[in-house]
């Protein structure tokens, strides 16, 4: 007998799919709709609605607690990252938050970062212009892009050869070899440095940054609650770096709460129980800032 638990399986809600950028086509799904505070959830490279798998028993449990979830399509969605940049999904979600302020009149806005996807969270709160109005900030799976890519075969001669193309023939020149292609289809010279080069623009998280090179890029985010939740098991982390040092010398930056999940992997894929454990954490600290921010 098949004992899953199907709350953990959800592949359907109920919602709102709506046009929050009409000249970039770009929409948003607003589910449970009704609610006054707003979680908004940024997908990490390559994704989008519905993605990560967690998504819909997430976005159903924080509206049994009062919350709506809404999950929107960026430019830099699916395979739209490789040609666009941390800024132009700050400006995106600033778009996105005017039109939900208009169309919902929420009291208040969360925002919850998996992968990459912790980058624009991270920037966003430093450089949006509705940064003041976000009220908390969970980060799941904060991982260095560039310590993963550092990890993987020819990962010097890709380094080197972007930085050449960027130099001689421009930022916006689309990598077509396949050493680029084998790792992301569709990627330009400044996007991949922006990933793979010490300090590019989504160097946030990476073991070797000094603690003055850390405090420079995430210093600010102890102005907002924010809850760091990583993933012992997370195969985007290079063996070679010791996680939960990693992990703690991040929180004490941030001034974030860190949580560890053990046996977890990247996107929380791999265990139900990790899966009920997460959305337990994530759904108590956005009710326990929301309340005490409320009084």
């Amino acid at each position: 007998m098949n004992h899953r638990n199907d709350s953990l399986h959800i592949k359907s809600l109920p919602g709102e799919l709506c046009l929050y950028d009409e000249q970039q086509h770009l929409a948003a799904f607003v589910a449970y709709p009704g609610n006054k505070a707003m979680v908004i959830f940024i997908t990490g490279l390559t994704e989008g609605l519905f993605a990560p798998s967690y998504f819909g028993p997430l976005a159903k449990a924080l509206y049994t607690r009062g919350f709506t979830t809404v999950q929107p399509i960026l430019s830099s969605s699916y395979h739209g990252f490789g040609r666009s940049s941390l800024d132009q999904d700050v400006a995106e979600l600033d778009t996105l938050i005017d039109f939900l302020s208009l169309q919902y009149e929420p009291d208040s806005f969360f925002l919850i970062g998996h992968s990459t996807g912790c980058q624009d969270a991270v920037t966003f709160f430093r450089k949006g212009r509705n940064a003041h109005r976000i009220r908390g900030i969970v980060l799941q799976a904060p991982v260095s892009d560039r310590d993963f890519l550092h990890s993987l075969p020819h990962a010097e001669e890709r380094l080197k050869k972007a930085e050449e193309i960027y130099a001689t023939q421009g930022p916006e020149t689309l990598l077509n070899d396949p050493l680029f292609t084998s790792v992301f289809p569709v990627l330009t010279a400044r996007r991949f440095l922006s990933l793979a080069q010490r300090l590019g623009d989504d160097d946030m998280f990476s073991y070797d940054l000094t603690d003055e090179e850390l405090d420079a890029r995430l210093r600010h985010m102890r102005n907002v609650p924010t809850y760091a939740i990583f993933s012992e098991k997370d195969e985007a982390v290079p063996d070679s770096i010791p996680y939960l040092d990693l992990a703690k010398r991040l929180c004490a930056v941030m001034g974030a709460t860190c949580y560890m999940l053990s046996n977890a992997n990247h996107a929380i894929s791999n265990s139900e129980d990790c899966t009920r454990e997460f959305i337990e954490q994530v759904v108590n600290f956005i009710e326990k800032v929301y309340s005490s921010t409320s009084e």
